[in-house]
């Protein structure tokens, strides 16, 4: 993954192609945490401190924003 804006690179494993494919559509942690906990039958505390990490560092490098953000920004874009 590339943000072609900045030239940020990430490199997804499994796991992080699995949790990347869930953010397709806006999803809450909560949610996106307690399916990966179904799915990986996992303990929920351990999922989402590491999709909570996963996260932090996508959005530090621009590949993610968080859906609120993304709509005020669309909204003062259109100022």
């Amino acid at each position: 993954m590339m943000n072609v804006e900045n030239g940020a690179c990430c490199q997804f494993d499994a796991t992080g192609t699995e949790i990347w494919n869930r953010l397709e559509q806006p999803v809450e942690i909560g949610q996106l945490c307690a399916e990966l906990a179904r799915a990986y039958d996992g303990p929920i505390d351990d999922i989402r401190r590491d999709v909570l990490a996963f996260l932090s560092g996508l959005a530090a490098r621009e590949l993610v924003v968080h859906a609120d953000a993304a709509v005020t920004q669309g909204a003062e874009a259109g100022r």
